[in-house]
């Protein structure tokens, strides 16, 4: 990596901590133009439009940064939350899938949101592919909760709020 595009991306590391979004994506931008075979900064640009829930940019700057290294693990994750957001839930799954897959062996401070979101992702593609189990499934849910509430309401004596 150059050392203009590393100050570009510690300048856009800044920014972001900051809260500065538009400010960070102009510097990975510009940490782009000087080293574009890095992929780091192509998934760091695609966290900055994730915080604005520009699924587009999302797709296209990890798709890229897959392009350059298919073992990404922010690339497959951010990939996924936004091929979820999108309405694509069996790709996103997959992608979701194979960034727990790459997390083996390897200490990942998001592991838990990876797979949660994975989860999600799973669920919802369930709940298209089945709408009437879905519905099923909401109503006993609902139900479920309706009763354990009767329950400790009628075990304390007292109304749970």
């Amino acid at each position: 990596m150059g050392a203009q595009a590393e100050a570009c991306k510690q300048r856009g590391n800044e920014c972001f901590a900051k809260g500065k979004i538009e400010a960070a994506i102009e510097a990975y931008s510009e940490a782009i133009c000087f080293a574009p075979s890095e992929a780091v900064y192509f998934t760091n640009r695609a966290q900055c439009h994730k915080k604005k829930a520009a699924w587009d940019a999302v797709v296209a700057d990890c798709t890229s940064a897959l392009s350059l290294d298919d073992a990404s693990i922010k690339a497959h994750y951010l990939l996924g939350i936004a091929l979820d957001s999108q309405g694509q839930h069996g790709q996103a799954a997959s992608h979701l899938l194979r960034a727990i897959d790459l997390c083996k062996g390897k200490t990942i401070s998001y592991r838990d949101d990876i797979q949660r979101a994975m989860l999600s992702a799973r669920k919802r593609q369930w709940a298209v592919a089945h709408p009437v189990a879905a519905a099923h499934v909401g109503i006993s849910e609902a139900l479920v909760e309706r009763l354990l509430r009767s329950h400790y309401e009628q075990s304390l004596g007292v109304g749970v709020a």
